[in-house]
């Protein structure tokens, strides 16, 4: 399964990034995922006036960057707290793609915060973002409180005891991935056509 991690903030020396950095290290240890860090830093997409699938010239990072959303299997959103909400740069992504990019597609919910509270208020506003756009978000959040002191600029732990948080999100994170993967890839001719019925 591809896998893509979104690093939601674009400031400098982002937090996110660090996050996105140790799940990747994670699950590159399943040989059954194919995960990759996309970071909104990089890619200079317009703030949102059109929607892509209706730009006559997208700009050729848009272009790749919608590929690399329709590739992936399912999405992990890591987000920082930005006055109790999640980033503009993560929304405005979202709104400019079209909900082909992420319907029927598990997606877990990071959240990260220099404050106690681990961005929960923005991974609660998060998933139900996610259910507009017709994904699926997976229930356990990874939350990260004090992101100063669970991880070090390249994505090492520097609390130990913080790994098994880690580890429950992507266990219920690649659980419900897989489950979603394998519905999608079973045959669905004799199934009734809802859509029409």
């Amino acid at each position: 399964m591809n896998i893509a991690i979104i690093s939601a903030s674009i400031r400098e020396h982002a937090s996110t990034r660090r996050v996105a950095a140790h799940l990747l290290q994670q699950m590159k240890s399943n040989s059954h995922l194919h995960p990759e860090v996309i970071d909104l830093a990089v890619y200079d997409y317009p703030i949102w006036k059109e929607v892509f699938d209706k730009e006559i010239n997208p700009p050729a990072m848009c272009v790749e960057l919608h590929h690399k959303l329709l590739d992936a299997d399912a999405l992990i959103f890591v987000t920082p707290e930005y006055n109790g909400s999640y980033s503009l740069a993560l929304k405005n992504m979202i709104d400019y793609f079209s909900i082909k990019a992420f319907e029927k597609k598990a997606i877990g919910v990071t959240a990260v915060s220099t404050g106690a509270l681990g961005g929960i208020r923005a991974g609660l506003h998060l998933q139900q973002l996610i259910l507009a756009i017709y994904a699926i978000p997976v229930p356990q959040m990874l939350l990260v409180p004090q992101i100063n002191h669970r991880f070090d600029e390249n994505g090492n732990l520097l609390d130990a005891s913080f790994e098994k948080n880690v580890m429950a999100f992507l266990r219920d994170f690649i659980w419900l991935a897989q489950a979603i993967h394998t519905r999608k890839n079973i045959e669905l001719k004799s199934e009734p056509d809802y859509k029409h019925a």
